[in-house]
């Protein structure tokens, strides 16, 4: 039987994937409103769908506010995971070291999703290395390693939504300096002598572009930026509920002795 265990790099394209696809749906979902639907206005018009490059930063606002969606759904199913008991109790005496392949097979029974969350993995990680080592005589330092490693892999969780933080302003600044180049390559002197008006409406045109997608890019990096952190402290608290959790279930649990 092929091993279908997927590689970093494929889970890595399939965590991109679905904001992609997401994003890119509600984009056009979006633009419909505006052209078809109860958003059609003039001010909607002007703002979004009025150059290109607003319409590629609506774009890259849809895809970072899916993922950050996608990371919301995904904590809070972490979060209802740290009220369903996962371990039975240790004996008074405490447990056999010998006993961790058996707590590992019950952990291996309850949901996928349960088993897979945050506080399952921690659990699951801190049994094995006991099985593993035949001994629980570092197991608090073992968990204090593996809640640095979950940190880790949380703040790198972000960073696609990071890139399109930093991007969507840079968009804006793009569309300020095509806005401006637009102006000032439409500003003809001969015209402006002779029909004043138009010239400048010529002129007030290229500036709408400069500022209006600047103001767009800047409000929609403002919005996904308190999200995120919203969901990242979230995230760190239901960690911190985690490492407590897994210390409380875990430490002191084995015997300190291989065989006893």
């Amino acid at each position: 039987m092929p091993n279908s265990k997927k590689t970093p790099v494929q889970e890595a394209l399939i965590g991109l994937g679905w904001p992609i696809l997401y994003g890119f749906s509600g984009t056009v979902a979006f633009y419909f409103l505006i052209f078809r639907g109860p958003l059609n206005f003039p001010v909607m018009h002007r703002y979004f769908a009025s150059h290109p490059v607003s319409i590629v930063t609506t774009t890259m606002f849809f895809v970072g506010a899916s993922a950050l969606l996608l990371k919301l759904i995904a904590v809070l199913r972490n979060a209802s995971a740290l009220k369903v008991p996962l371990l039975p109790d240790p004996p008074s005496g405490g447990q056999r070291v010998s006993d961790a392949n058996r707590l590992l097979e019950h952990l291996s029974k309850v949901t996928t999703s349960i088993g897979n969350s945050y506080l399952g993995r921690r659990l699951r990680e801190g049994l094995q290395f006991v099985a593993r080592r035949g001994m629980a005589d570092d197991l608090d330092d073992e968990l204090k390693y593996l809640a640095e490693q979950e940190l880790s892999r949380q703040h790198q969780s972000f960073s696609f939504v990071r890139i399109i933080i930093w991007a969507t302003p840079m968009l804006g600044f793009l569309g300020t300096v095509i806005g401006i180049a637009q102006a000032l390559g439409n500003l003809d002197a001969s015209e402006l002598a002779s029909s004043a008006d138009t010239a400048m409406d010529k002129l007030l045109a290229g500036l709408y572009v400069a500022f209006d997608t600047t103001a767009l890019a800047l409000s929609l990096a403002i919005v996904l930026m308190f999200v995120q952190f919203f969901i990242d402290r979230l995230e760190i608290h239901i960690l911190d509920e985690v490492d407590a959790l897994a210390t409380d279930q875990l430490s002191g649990r084995f015997q300190q002795f291989a065989g006893r």
